[in-house]
């Protein structure tokens, strides 16, 4: 009886949000967090987190990361990633 190959199919959404960088740094120091804290929740380092409210950052900000960004600052951004 021959063997299960199993096929994985990646799907990329990209969508730009414009501000969005400005919104998560505001809700940061709404929330009154520091930079170090909110990166070790949302397990990214400070130049990433600068490089995205920044808004500079090269390739794209990854769904699950943006995630963790938003329950490290307890938000919903009202992001969909839906194609």
């Amino acid at each position: 009886m021959p063997g299960l190959m199993r096929l994985r199919q990646t799907k990329t959404i990209e969508i730009e949000v414009p501000g969005l960088g400005a919104r998560m740094e505001s809700a940061r120091k709404q929330k009154g967090i520091s930079v170090s804290a909110l990166c070790r929740q949302a397990q990214i380092s400070r130049n990433y987190w600068y490089e995205l409210v920044e808004e500079r950052i090269n390739g794209a900000l990854e769904e699950p990361t943006f995630r963790r960004i938003e329950a490290a600052l307890e938000v919903d951004f009202k992001v969909q990633f839906n194609d």
